[in-house]
C-alpha cells in the first residue's frame, strides 16, 4: 500500500518510532500470542489491569499491567493474568471497566453480562465465572441484538449505567443498573437509532458530557450529547468523516481528541477539536499506521478486516494500546507519538 496521500489528505505518520516491547514472565508474553482474534481493549480506571476480549477463544483475558514511568520511554511489564471463562460468553467482542474489579462485557451472539473480576493468582489462571446481572432487554419490549461494544456512561454509589451498541439491529440502548453486589436492572431504553448502519464501538468523553459511535457502513464517527434527552430519532450534532471502517475509538487529552481505529486499513484516525466541542464536521488531522504491510495483508482476507480493531490509553495519558487479530497487543509512548502526529 502507497502511504502517499493526495492534496488536501491528512499526513501520514508511523506508530513504529514509539512501539514499546512489554517484558514480563515467559508464561504471560506467551499467552498475548495466543490471544487470536481479538477486539476491544480497556484499562481498569486504576491503570493496574488491561482486559482484552477474546472474540474468536469467547473468553477474557486479564493483564496485571505496570507502567514505569521514571523511564523515557515507560517500561511496561505484564506480571501476570487471568481468564475469564463462562458459558455465556459468545463472541465477546466489547467491554469496559465499572470500577477496577468489575467488567461489562458485551457478547455479539449473546447477551451483555458483567463479572466480577478476581485477583490473578499462580494456582489458577483460567477462571470460572457467573455474571452478576445480565442484560437482555433493549426496551420494555424488544430483546437486545448482537450487542457488539458498549460503554459505562455513569457511575454512581447508587449504581451504573451503560451505552450499547446493537450492531446488526442498529440500535444504541441505555441501561441502569441498581447496586453492586447484587446488581439489578432497572431500566432499559432504545436510544438512539436514526442515520445508523452497524454502529460498532462507542466511547464516552471523559467529562461524560459527550459520547461518541463508530457507524460502520456509513464511513464515519457521529458524536452525541450525553444529556438525557435522546432518543430514538435524534441525530448527531457532529460527524466525523476520512474513514474506512471504523471501530474501536477513545477520547483523550481533555476530549480535545478522538482516536479512531479504521477496521479496515493498517491506521489509526486522528481527529482534533480546539475547543473540545466537537460541533460541525470534522477530517482526521493525521493517519497514524500501526502496522507494516506484510501483517496488514496477512489479516485483509476481507474488505473490512485488517487493520486495527480495538484502543485505549492507559489513565496517566502515556501509553496507547492496540489489538487486531494479527498484533493481538502492541503498545506506543504516546506523548510524542502525538507530537509527531500534530506537528
Amino acid at each position: 500500500m502507497n502511504d502517499a496521500q493526495p492534496d488536501g489528505f491528512p499526513k501520514i505518520c508511523k506508530a513504529k518510532p514509539f512501539r514499546i516491547c512489554p517484558s514480563g514472565p515467559d508464561f504471560v508474553l506467551e499467552k498475548v500470542s495466543q490471544l487470536a482474534r481479538t477486539e476491544d481493549i480497556r484499562f481498569s480506571p486504576d491503570g493496574k489491569r488491561l482486559a482484552i476480549a477474546g472474540y474468536a477463544k469467547h473468553s477474557i483475558a486479564v493483564f496485571d499491567i505496570e507502567i514505569d514511568t521514571s523511564a523515557v520511554p515507560p517500561r511496561i511489564t505484564l506480571h501476570n493474568y487471568l481468564e475469564l471463562d463462562s458459558e455465556v460468553f459468545d463472541h465477546p467482542h466489547g467491554l469496559d471497566f465499572v470500577d477496577n474489579e468489575t467488567l461489562a462485557i458485551a457478547n455479539r451472539k449473546g447477551a451483555v453480562t458483567v463479572f466480577a473480576v478476581p485477583p490473578s493468582s499462580a494456582e489458577n489462571r483460567q477462571v470460572p465465572a457467573t455474571p452478576l446481572v445480565t442484560l437482555d432487554k433493549a426496551d420494555t419490549w424488544q430483546k437486545l441484538h448482537s450487542p457488539g461494544s458498549l460503554a459505562v456512561s455513569k457511575v454512581t454509589p447508587e449504581g451504573y449505567e451503560l451505552l450499547v451498541c446493537n450492531n446488526y439491529r442498529n440500535w444504541v440502548t441505555h441501561h441502569q443498573i441498581s447496586g453492586r453486589e447484587s446488581p439489578k436492572v432497572i431500566r432499559n431504553k432504545r436510544v438512539l437509532e436514526r442515520e445508523l448502519d452497524v454502529p460498532d464501538g462507542v466511547a464516552m468523553a471523559g467529562s461524560k458530557q459527550l459520547f461518541a459511535i463508530s457507524n460502520h457502513f456509513k464511513h464515519e464517527v457521529n458524536i452525541y450529547r450525553n444529556d438525557g434527552k435522546n432518543h430514538r430519532r435524534t441525530l448527531p450534532f457532529s460527524t466525523l468523516k476520512g474513514m474506512d471502517f471504523p471501530h474501536g475509538l477513545r477520547f483523550f487529552g481533555e476530549d480535545h481528541y478522538l482516536m479512531v481505529a479504521d477496521a479496515g486499513l493498517p491506521y489509526l484516525r486522528l481527529f482534533h477539536s480546539a475547543d473540545g466541542r466537537w460541533e460541525g464536521e470534522h477530517m482526521p488531522v493525521c493517519s497514524i499506521r500501526v502496522m507494516s504491510e506484510a501483517v496488514y495483508l496477512k489479516g485483509h482476507y476481507y474488505h473490512q478486516e485488517g487493520g486495527p480493531k480495538g484502543l485505549d490509553f492507559s489513565p496517566d495519558g502515556q501509553i496507547l494500546a492496540t489489538t487486531c487479530e494479527m498484533q493481538p497487543l502492541e503498545f506506543y509512548h504516546l506523548p510524542p507519538l502525538l507530537a509527531t502526529a500534530t506537528a
